[in-house]
């Protein structure tokens, strides 16, 4: 980075984008790993924590509004699968040795996230992050809830 350069970012928020949410921990289960996991960031203070690691200076960490809402009936997993793995970053799971067992797993990890109306809700949110290079002793988090 550049001495007066900035890191900027944006993590997708677990619980919210429901297909690559659900495959990024069935992944695992059928023996393939995505090429990223956002996992490791579960709000805007462990983003900003991440970047205090790293010796920056954290200037701003929020969480976006939603950018797209969605709602999916309980009976829509076996599709929403199959749109999901159509994309290439989910392709590791088209081979017909994993597709069928991830299928079952991401089918019975929709269905737990349905509500008591049998509905699944989605958004499409992300943590965002700017930090810039500094004395790690000087750094202070600024989170903006819910911004």
């Amino acid at each position: 980075m550049a001495p007066t350069g900035r890191l900027i970012t944006d993590v997708m928020i677990e619980r919210n984008v429901i297909g690559p949410s659900i495959l990024n921990k069935v992944g695992p289960e059928v023996g393939r790993s995505l090429k990223w996991s956002s996992t490791w960031v579960k709000s805007v203070n462990s983003l900003g924590q991440l970047f205090m690691d790293a010796g920056l200076v954290v200037e701003q960490v929020y969480e976006t509004e939603a950018y797209e809402t969605r709602d999916y009936n309980i009976e829509d997993g076996p599709e929403v699968f199959e749109k999901t793995i159509a994309s290439p970053m989910f392709r590791i799971f088209v081979e017909s040795a994993v597709k069928e067992k991830a299928k079952g797993l991401f089918v019975e990890s929709f269905r737990h996230r349905a509500g008591e109306n049998g509905m699944v809700h989605e958004e499409v949110r992300f943590y965002m992050g700017v930090a810039r290079k500094g004395h790690k002793d000087c750094s202070t988090l600024k989170a903006i809830e819910g911004h």
